[in-house]
Parts: structure tokens; sequence; C-alpha cells
């Protein structure tokens, strides 16, 4: 259905990616995933021919092929209706019977109009009919199809694309990052919906259950090497490709590791060798021994230098397998131990003054507790979070820490972070220290020489994060309070988040919409349902 052809695109300098080849074929769902920034978006816009490779050719190999796109942000012309915007020819579908009625008595001379209009009500209550369970998964219910598009928010403009998508399915369909904004029903509605699509699709995600459950294909960005690579199955089949390459690279980097060091090892002894000595053999005045003690020391010195030369080679072909990421992991230092009762709460109210928005007889938290706050957008998850946190006071009923408890928040956007200051500057703020002790730290948070004396407002989201979680760890905090920590970042970013987290020896309490973390990560969560916590063991 299409082809991509030795396609090319880059920004200025910056290379995205370089000939690529890749096919569209019928019915298939493709998962494109890859770092923040590695092109995704990018290829996403090539294919919907919205933009233009450098080098290459997309091909439609089908006439009047239609391609549907959904942008992370969407638009609509100005002035047009949510029902203009979806297509529906007629949102007042009982005004238009009575028009209907009228044109009927007029048949004769206003035949066409009666035609016209009677095939645009049929199309509408079709529409209608077919939009009615969308709209209640897609939390669209209460929105007027006469409001102006304009004034949706940002989510309603999502799932409104969603939905007009999904009622006239093209050939072809391109999501970008089609859960943001999606609540529980929302994201199972999508993946239902994908699955029974006849459409070929592909979508961005960093959704690992959902790109796990609805994928066949993966297309995986590689941005260092500006290369688009092609894997069979789902999310969970890759990971498993993928760890068995790493540990067969683990092994290569041991074995090169080993080789190298005997061959340092080698050179040395060569070279001792290789030393005439006064007053040797080498100097008795005897021409054969002179002879034949210059000779090896010239063969000594040709050894020395093509195991060094081998040992330059090792050092070139380990270097990208040591930087590559998945061998990079976050290293939490040891934190002092809480008592073992964090938080104990009686009869409290969370909310603001003049509104409860949860009420709870009894709480406790315990050392070492993972513990996930879920619920509907609104629920009161960041509230309940910021009162245990210290950020706000409890409307009534009150809370008691235990003892050596030492609190640390880390907001959703990471604002309270000095945008002109350096990730070495940040900390030597947080406790004074010297700047390699710093660097050191902030080494176990994957932070490099070039980006610890860069601009904190110059990193990505992910890098943010984690200097966020550097600073409270630095800080000696040994209890987290987490507002979604995983929001925005890539699925790497995320792996990376995760995997720290659960070797923290503290004690967490996060707010976090991700399937796969509130699945794999708590030993506890409480789920926030009309103003009440149930809580739940996790296994």
């Amino acid at each position: 259905m299409i082809q991509i052809r030795n396609c090319s695109k880059s920004f200025g300098a910056e290379n995205i990616f370089h000939q690529i080849n890749l096919n569209i074929n019928e019915n298939e769902k493709i998962g494109l995933i890859g770092p923040n920034g590695s092109g995704k978006t990018t290829l996403m816009q090539l294919i919907a021919r919205l933009q233009q490779p450098d080098q290459g050719s997309i091909l439609y190999t089908l006439p009047g092929l239609e391609v549907a796109y959904l942008p992370q942000q969407v638009s609509a012309p100005g002035g047009q209706t949510v029902g203009e915007y979806i297509g529906l020819p007629i949102a007042d579908v009982p005004s238009a019977y009575l028009e209907l009625e009228t044109l009927s008595a007029h048949i004769l001379t206003q035949g066409d109009k009666y035609q016209e209009l009677l095939e645009d009500i049929q199309t509408s209550e079709w529409l209608m009919e077919a939009m009615g369970p969308m709209q209640s998964a897609l939390n669209l219910e209460d929105v007027p199809l006469d409001q102006p598009f304009d004034h949706l928010s940002s989510g309603q403009k999502t799932r409104t694309a969603l939905m007009k998508i999904a009622l006239k399915p093209a050939q072809v369909i391109l999501l970008d990052e089609p859960t943001n904004h999606l609540d529980q029903t929302g994201r199972a509605w999508l993946m239902n919906w994908i699955r029974q699509s006849k459409s070929a699709m592909v979508v961005i995600s960093h959704d690992r259950d959902f790109i796990d459950h609805v994928v066949t294909r993966l297309w995986v960005q590689d941005k260092t090497k500006q290369e688009l690579i092609q894997y069979e199955g789902n999310y969970s089949a890759f990971k498993l490709y993928q760890r068995v390459q790493q540990e067969k690279q683990v092994k290569t980097v041991e074995l090169q590791r080993e080789e190298i060091q005997q061959l340092q090892h080698a050179v040395k002894v060569a070279r001792a060798q290789a030393v005439k000595k006064k007053g040797g053999k080498g100097d008795s005045g005897d021409k054969f021994a002179k002879g034949f003690f210059s000779d090896r020391t010239t063969h000594m010195v040709k050894k020395a230098k093509t195991m060094e030369k081998r040992i330059h080679e090792l050092e070139e072909n380990l270097q990208p397998l040591v930087n590559k990421d998945w061998l990079l992991s976050i290293h939490f230092q040891e934190t002092s131990r809480s008592g073992d009762r964090v938080i104990e709460a009686q009869q409290i109210e969370f909310g603001y003054p003049g509104k409860v928005v949860v009420r709870c007889n009894e709480l406790s938290v315990r050392y070492g507790d993972r513990i996930v706050l879920s619920g509907v957008n609104g629920s009161g998850k960041t509230t309940i979070l910021q009162t245990l946190a210290g950020i706000l006071p409890p409307l009534t009923g009150s809370y008691t820490t235990g003892h050596g408890i030492q609190r640390g928040y880390l907001t959703q956007e990471q604002q309270d972070l000095p945008d002109e200051e350096t990730a070495v500057s940040y900390l030597q703020r947080i406790k004074t220290s010297d700047e390699t002790t710093v660097r050191n730290f902030l080494a176990r948070y994957l932070f490099t020489q070039d980006k610890v004396m860069q601009p904190i407002a110059t990193l990505s989201n992910g890098e943010k994060k984690r200097l966020a979680l550097a600073g409270l760890v630095y800080g000696g905090c040994n209890v987290l309070f987490l507002d979604e920590p995983l929001n925005h970042l890539d699925i790497p970013a995320r792996e990376q988040i995760q995997t720290a987290l659960q070797q923290f020896s503290g004690t967490i309490l996060v707010v976090e919409h991700d399937p796969y973390f509130i699945r794999t990560f708590p030993t506890l969560r409480w789920h926030i349902e009309s103003g009440v916590i149930h809580i739940e063991p996790c296994t």
C-alpha cells in the first residue's frame, strides 16, 4: 500500500534518518517506538505527505489511497462546530424532519432539495447511532455537536479526532500517541477498535502494554545511527530478542576487556625485552652477538607495536558497546532507614477549603511500601499525595509520621528546577559538596560529562526527571512522593526510571497512569473511587 524507498531527512546539521526502506501492507498494525526526538513524528508526517523527504520517495501503490493522520495537537478550521468537524451533515435532526415535512408539500417543485435533505438526515442518523458507544467510551457525551471545536480542551479535541477517524476509517491510519488524554475506558475501546479494524495502521505510543496488545510488527528508531530497524512481533517479543542480544554483547565486552588486559601485559613484557641492557652480551664486541640481540630487539619492538595496534582496534570496537543505553542503569545510594511506621492517618479528609475530595477513616504506610494511587482524573490522587507529603494540610483529622522520616516530593513537570543552573550547581545547592563528588553521584543517574554542565533548561524531559530524582535522594529523602514520574517520557526513559525506583531502599507513594507500571511496580494500590480509598494488595 505504501512503500518508503531510500528516504533521508535532516533538520539543519542534524540527520534524523538516512536511506530507510519500509513497507506498509494491508491490514497490518505497526508500532513505531524510539527515544523522544528521534524522528518518529517526522516519519509519520512524511508518510502522510505533510512533509517531503530530503532524498528518496514515499509511494502510494494503490490509486486514490486514503490516509488519515491523528497528530498530537489537533486543530480544525476556524469557526467549525464539533458536528461539522466530524462530518455530520445535520446536528439537529428533529428540526430537519420538520423542514422535510414542509418540503413534502411542495415535492413537485422542491423534489431535489427534498431528496438531498432526506439523504443528509439518513447519513446523520447513521453517524449518530455509530457515535453513541464511542462518545460514551471517549467521555464525549456532554460535548454538544453545535459547540465550536476551538472551545474544546486539548483532550476533547484528541478524542473527537479519534472518533472522526473511527467513524470513517481510511485505508491507512497514522496515530501519534493516541492514548494521550484517554482514561482506562477510552484506552480499552481504542485497543479493541484497532484490533478489529481492517485498516493498516502505524501507531506511536509510549504505553508498553498498549503497544504489546495492538501491534504485530515494530519499527524501532535508532537515533544514534539515524536508522530504523524492523522487528516481527509485539513489544514483548522485541524485548526478549533485545535481551538475548544484550547478553551476547555483554559477553563480548567482557571477553574484549580481558583480551585488552592480556595484550597490555604482553606489550609491557615485549618492550621490556626489547630494551638493550648496557654491558650485556650485545655490548661484548662479538659481532654475532651484537647482530643477534639487535635483531631480537627489532623483532620485539615490532611485536609490541602489532599488539598495541590490536589493543587500539579492540578499544574502538568496544566503545560503541559500552556506550549503549541498555548497559547504563540508574543506581540509588543507600538512604537512611526510617522506622517501620512511616505514616499513620485517622479520620482524615483530603481536599481544599470548601471542597472535600476524599474521606478516609484510616490509612497506614509502612517502611518499604511501594504504593500506586489510581483513579479517574479529578478523583483526588494528587491532593492525597500533596497532603501526605506535607504540602497541603488535611481538611479535618490528622496524620503522624514515623521516626527518621525525610520526605521528598516530585512534581509532574519539574517546574521547581532552576533553568539557569547546571546539574552540578543544583546538587551543590542542595548539599555542599565538591564538584568531583557531585559528578560521581550524577553518573549514577546517567549524566555524562557534557550533560552535567549544561543549563537545566536545555535538558530533555527524561533528563529533568532523573535530575529531580537525584536531587531528592542526594538530599537524603527516604520517603518519595512522585506525581506522574513517567509522564511525557519515551519507553527507554520509562524503563530506566522504573528500574531505578525498584532499586530504591526507602518508601514510595506514586500517582501514575502507565498500565505496565501499575501492573508491575507496586506492593499496594490505593484506588480512589467516589471519594473513597480502596486498598488493594498487589502480587
